[in-house]
């Protein structure tokens, strides 16, 4: 009830909100983001999604998105970034800006990592960006001249290790 005055597709059932229409359409082979985006342009940048008895919103405005991610006054749900922090069994997000639940330890972070993005910082990269995407486009020419496949996983990774050595 504390979220209905969000905007939303009607639910498909009481009890499963809107889980029969994402189950529709994964076994079409269908991809379920396009619904997220679909019901984005119908119901605005803000809208709700019920899944059995957990409410999720979705947003689509980078306003609102900072607002969230950044104020402490928006909880975080425990569940789904734990989800986030390990995947599969594997680490994907681990404990960083996007996933900090706990607001403290993401000023902390955020205080870290604000002097590397600043503008000015970032216009004085400017020629080592340039430098390595020129070497990047060699590289990719080489590939598209022997009509091999390249691993573009790689071969960003490399690229993205020489900026930060440099």
């Amino acid at each position: 009830m504390k979220y209905d005055h969000i905007p939303g597709p009607p639910r498909d059932s009481f009890f499963l909100g809107h889980s029969p229409t994402f189950v529709r359409i994964m076994k079409k082979d269908g991809i379920v983001h396009n619904k997220f985006l679909e019901w984005a342009e119908i119901y605005g940048p803000v809208y709700r999604i019920n899944i059995l008895h957990y409410i999720i919103l979705g947003v689509t405005c980078p306003e609102a998105t900072k607002e969230i991610l950044m104020s402490p006054k928006y909880p975080k749900d425990r569940f789904l970034y734990k989800g986030l922090f390990n995947l599969f069994g594997q680490r994907f997000f681990g404990n960083g800006l996007v996933t900090a639940r706990d607001h403290e330890l993401w000023y902390k972070q955020r205080r870290i990592m604000d002097p590397a993005f600043s503008s000015l910082y970032l216009r004085g990269l400017m020629g080592t960006f340039n430098e390595r995407a020129e070497k990047l486009m060699e590289k990719l020419s080489e590939i598209a001249d022997n009509n091999t496949e390249a691993n573009m996983l790689q071969l960003v990774n490399c690229v993205t290790l020489d900026v930060i050595a440099k």
